[in-house]
């Protein structure tokens, strides 16, 4: 059965059981909410069941320039109103990771607005994709199917390429978080130049000693 009118909040399990008993419900049914609008925190001593939808943050551009549609976004902390401040990712400074969602439409400057952090979003230019590319947090609030390198990157999958096409569609997920750093993901070319050493076919020789 679906229910599209019934509440806004499910606060607990005797809620849950009011809600069955209303609408004539035996205690084992499933109760599925379409579109959900939750305006307080969401709580339950079991919660059981899969996700069909998609989560969208409250947000607001308090930075000096307009945030456009498509970008990727940091959460620089809550507002007096309760909402997030956001500004553009960037996986090579850390303090601009890790990215919490993406802006569906161009945000102005001091304007409230709304971010996807879970969901399919339609209408993007895939065409340069494969489908099922892993996309990544890039620079400057972009997304990209290349998986960073650089020593110094923060690495965090957002999603995968769901169609392929010049109005295609990306299933993106922010809750994973940042990757750990692994030795595969450390490029010998960079290590080099910042690190100033020298190497033969990626075994290191010799190291100048810093600080």
């Amino acid at each position: 059965m679906i229910i599209t009118t019934f509440a806004t909040t499910l606060l607990d399990d005797e809620t849950a059981f009011s809600a069955r008993e209303t609408l004539g419900l035996s205690s084992s049914s499933d109760v599925q909410f379409n579109n959900l609008n939750l305006r307080n925190e969401l709580s339950a001593s079991i919660i059981r069941g899969t996700f069909d939808g998609s989560l969208i943050l409250n947000v607001e551009n308090n930075t000096d320039n307009i945030i456009p549609a498509f970008s990727i976004v940091y959460s620089q902390g809550l507002n007096e109103n309760g909402s997030i401040n956001i500004d553009l990712s960037d996986c090579s400074i850390s303090a601009y990771m890790p990215s919490i969602g993406i802006t569906t439409s161009d945000i102005e400057v001091g304007a409230a607005s709304r971010i996807l952090c879970y969901g399919l979003l339609n209408g993007l230019d895939t065409s340069l994709y494969n489908l099922n590319d892993s996309i990544y947090v890039g620079s400057s609030g972009i997304f990209t199917n290349s998986r960073s390198n650089a020593i110094e990157a923060s690495i965090q999958k957002i999603g995968n390429v769901i169609s392929v096409s010049t109005d295609g569609s990306i299933l993106f997920s922010f809750l994973g978080g940042i990757e750990e750093p692994s030795q595969s993901s450390i490029n010998i070319a960079d290590l080099e130049a910042q690190l100033n050493i020298s190497s033969v076919n990626n075994s290191i020789v010799y190291a100048v000693a810093l600080g």
